[in-house]
């Protein structure tokens, strides 16, 4: 737990300054508080996820694990969104035109590949975490399909399409999986031929 303290709280300070930030109109502050969130629960949910198997009880399983991926995830999701809502609002791209459905959607597959990036790094951890992680990345696409149906095709079709390496790499079904899937199961055959 002290691996990961420091970093748990950066982030929930900086959640509580993001807070402030909104409010106040402080938006590219609002902004630089969800990247910090984000590299913080990064760095301790894979701090988390590297920790000896038998260090970890089933209270750090369920009560830091399980919270830990989800709040990683909401920020994820929530920095994806939130940087294409900036970049408009700083007048880099046109809202509600072409460039910002552009610009979001592929926001929203460059997250899909991160997402299956930290899904896949998380594994060796509990399943706690990298499964409420995974859920809750897929729930917020599932939300950008939903608001932006009518309005984008574009970014409807890409958070569909980011939701298949977050699922792919949650069912250990990515190219690189495949290969060592293969030698794994050689391996449990050379076993058992032993």
């Amino acid at each position: 737990m002290r691996r990961i303290g420091w970093f748990t709280a950066g982030a929930f300070f900086c959640t509580g300054l993001w807070s402030v930030f909104v409010p106040e109109r402080q938006l590219v502050l609002a902004q630089l508080m969800l990247v910090v969130i984000f590299v913080c629960l990064a760095v301790a949910f894979l701090r988390f996820a590297r920790a000896e198997r038998g260090v970890l009880s089933a209270a750090d399983r369920w009560f830091v694990a399980l919270p830990l991926g989800s709040f990683l995830g909401w920020i994820t999701a929530a920095n994806a969104v939130s940087l294409t809502s900036e970049a408009v609002r700083l007048g880099l791209v046109n809202g509600g035109g072409a460039s910002e459905a552009l610009l979001g959607s592929t926001l929203l597959l460059l997250g899909g590949v991160l997402a299956a990036a930290v899904i896949l790094a998380g594994k060796s951890g509990p399943v706690q975490g990298y499964l409420t992680y995974a859920a809750t990345v897929l729930w917020a696409l599932v939300g950008v399909v939903v608001n932006k149906y009518d309005a984008s095709i574009l970014t409807t079709a890409a958070a569909l399409v980011a939701a298949v390496p977050v699922v792919l790499a949650l069912l250990g079904r990515l190219p690189g999986d495949w290969s060592r899937q293969g030698n794994d199961d050689t391996a449990a055959r050379t076993d058992v031929a032993a």
